[in-house]
């Protein structure tokens, strides 16, 4: 009987043991760094600027880009290709994962493995309107919302 009711005691113990400390870790929320919604959607190249030389807005078809960035954490990036700024067609599309590296970093991870990864840092300006992207070299793009 002493034995049993030990047995008992010992069972009771143990249960309230992984009961307490298999409690919900989880409850605060997502911990680690967010990006704003606002970077979700498409994003058109307005224009640029490389180092010192001043704003570049008339650009040739081939260095116009978009991005689309969805709230599943896919992407899309186009390249135009086109002889002129009239003939301008979609040309390499580069689909896949992004993750967050921190509050203005994120890193795209194509699908196809021919593709580098790209770790691109980012403000969002104007109440989400406006996505700056800074490159290595001092070149930053603007984008806008078409």
């Amino acid at each position: 009987m002493k034995n049993l009711k030990l047995l008992h005691l010992a069972s009771l113990i143990l249960f309230s043991f992984v009961f307490i400390s298999c409690s919900s870790d989880d409850d605060s929320g997502p911990s680690g760094p967010s990006v704003s919604n606002d970077l979700y959607g498409t994003w058109n190249l307005s224009y640029y600027q490389e180092g010192n030389e001043g704003t570049v807005t008339d650009f040739p078809c081939s260095e116009d880009l978009e991005y689309k960035f969805n709230s599943d954490n896919t992407f899309s990036k186009i390249n135009f290709s086109g002889d002129d700024n009239t003939n301008c067609n979609e040309g390499l599309i580069i689909n896949g994962d992004w993750e967050i590296i921190d509050e203005t970093t994120i890193n795209l991870i194509p699908s196809v493995s021919s593709q580098p990864d790209e770790e691109i840092s980012f403000q969002l300006l104007n109440n989400g309107t406006e996505l700056k992207i800074f490159r290595d070299g001092g070149r930053v793009e603007d984008y806008r919302r078409p």
